[in-house]
């Protein structure tokens, strides 16, 4: 199926969808069009890490010093080579630092292989190593940046010690939320009634958990949680789409609806039937990643990759 095939199917669930509702922006066709392209590019970025999950890489892409190196495709090799811990590391490292629209990667290429420097701060040196590691941030802040930057979902977040949010309290906070022992494993462990979850409850209760880790709010929780269920670290997935909190996609509710009397649960309920309505893993994580870029630029569509 081509792209231009699966946007017209879409297009038609989102009819069907609108049929209880009667949301007027949605029988403008230049709206549904860009709606419906946002939904079907949400798609493929959860169907990416499905297709990343069947494929063996090498060591390359793990290594930072590569034209390879890629933190998502990193994690796979991590994971396939039974290393779990380097493997929630980069996807850590792959949400908390994101991907720039200019400089791509470099960032976690920059913090990772330690400026080129001899030995990699890996999960196990970081953790053996902390103050030393966020030592080293403040001293190399500059040399950092240099070709870098975070990415657009964390362009608030900060190197440097002077600025609320800097890596190395993130880091900090983040490994004391793993636990004493460094494994990741172990922090389903220590949640109440974990195992008795379903997937949906699994995730709640980790989200709720992820509140200890400095500047890891709303967003940052519900990406990287996403993450962490899509690349098969954990089978959890969000029941709903964590409206609370957010600013992208509860504008992007509202204006759709037309109306802001509804309350959070309202709009998550019509969020989750759509997510219901297309199906599939992550529905609901689809739904809120469409909504949010739909809402930039509601009658043409256009591509958001950051």
């Amino acid at each position: 199926m081509n792209k231009y095939e699966h946007r017209a199917q879409i297009k038609e669930l989102v009819l069907e969808w609108n049929v209880a509702y009667q949301f007027p922006l949605l029988f403008d066709e230049n709206v549904r069009e860009s709606f419906s392209a946002q939904l079907v590019d949400s798609i493929r970025r959860v169907e990416y890490f499905f297709r990343l999950e069947q494929i063996q890489f090498d060591q390359t892409v793990a290594d930072p010093n590569s034209v390879a190196f890629d933190p998502l495709k990193a994690n796979y090799f991590f994971s396939h080579s039974n290393n779990r811990n380097e493997a929630f590391w980069m996807i850590f490292l792959f949400v908390h630092c994101g991907k720039h629209k200019r400089w791509g990667w470099n960032l976690i290429k920059n913090i990772y292989g330690n400026l080129g420097g001899k030995e990699c701060w890996t999960w196990d040196r970081v953790t053996k190593n902390l103050e030393e590691f966020k030592t080293w941030l403040r001293t190399n802040h500059t040399k950092i940046k240099h070709n870098s930057g975070f990415g657009n979902h964390r362009k608030y977040q900060s190197l440097t010690s002077t600025k609320s949010y800097n890596m190395g309290d993130v880091v900090d906070s983040y490994i004391n939320w793993v636990g004493e022992d460094f494994n990741h494993d172990a922090i389903i462990g220590r949640l109440d009634s974990y195992q008795d979850l379903d997937i949906y409850g699994k995730f709640h209760a980790l989200y709720k958990s992820l509140g200890a880790v400095i500047g890891f709010g709303r967003t940052g929780r519900f990406d990287l949680l996403c993450s962490i269920g899509k690349s098969g670290l954990l089978e959890i997935e969000p029941g709903t789409p964590y409206l609370r909190g957010a600013t992208g996609p509860l504008i992007g509710i509202k204006d759709l609806c037309g109306d802001n009397t509804l309350t959070i649960d309202d709009y998550e309920e019509i969020m989750k039937n759509l997510a219901h309505l297309i199906g599939g893993k992550f529905g609901n994580q689809v739904v809120e990643d469409a909504i949010c870029n739909w809402q930039k630029n509601k009658y043409d569509y256009v591509y958001f990759a950051g």
